[in-house]
């Protein structure tokens, strides 16, 4: 055992843990996706938990279909989307296809994203701080530069354009594996900064919290 090192719950296995560190006869450890820092004695450690193998892995990242909704909008905002065992902060980690983010962004569910065909890739552009009034955007001149970016590996990208301050996210196309064996190509839009939840129907009858 190894700090960095990721066990699976034995009686629950959908809870993943990740080793953060070893002190003396204790095991620090943290959700595998983030969150608080726990400890418990090795061998009580051990007893709860054991070590993730190659196979577990393999399953655990493999995509199943399924929705997802961002933690602010209505109950009814979902959105299809392929999830796989990998969360950040608690919070889930979508990958999309292209038509249904198409699809909600033109419905209104998505603001902020459209995609760049060249580059295969969808484009998130928000003010920084969201004091100020987006700039004008000469797409022409900045997305063939985004995709150059994109392309060596750059994800995030804060920049001025106008004298504004912008915050500007990449999602590439990529293909995943998934759960039958076969793959799917997704884009994963807010997949690590965005607070999405898997979507669960409201109960019959109820009313959504204002």
């Amino acid at each position: 055992m190894k700090p960095e090192d990721v066990y699976i719950h034995r009686q629950e296995p959908g809870i993943v843990v990740r080793v953060t560190e070893l002190r003396g006869g204790d095991v620090a450890f943290a959700p595998e996706g983030g969150g608080f820092v726990r400890s418990a004695s090795k061998s009580v450690f051990e007893s709860d938990f054991r070590a993730e193998t190659p196979e577990d892995r393999s399953k655990r990242l493999a995509y199943s279909k399924d929705a997802v909704q961002l933690e602010w909008e209505d109950p009814e905002a979902k959105i299809p989307a392929w999830l796989n065992g990998r969360y950040w902060n608690g919070w889930a980690m979508p990958v999309f296809e292209k038509d249904d983010l198409l699809q909600a962004v033109s419905s209104g569910l998505l603001s902020d994203v459209e995609f760049y065909e060249p580059a295969d890739m969808f484009v998130s552009i928000m003010q920084t701080d969201g004091s100020q009034a987006m700039p004008a955007i000469d797409r022409e001149q900045l997305f063939p530069e985004l995709a150059k970016r994109a392309a060596a590996g750059e994800r995030l990208i804060e920049m001025p354009i106008g004298g504004v301050d912008v915050t500007i996210e990449l999602y590439p196309g990529e293909d995943l594996p998934t759960a039958d064996g076969s793959t799917v190509h997704g884009y994963p839009v807010g997949a690590g900064s965005w607070c999405w939840e898997t979507y669960r129907a409201p109960e019959p009858g109820s009313t959504p919290t204002p």
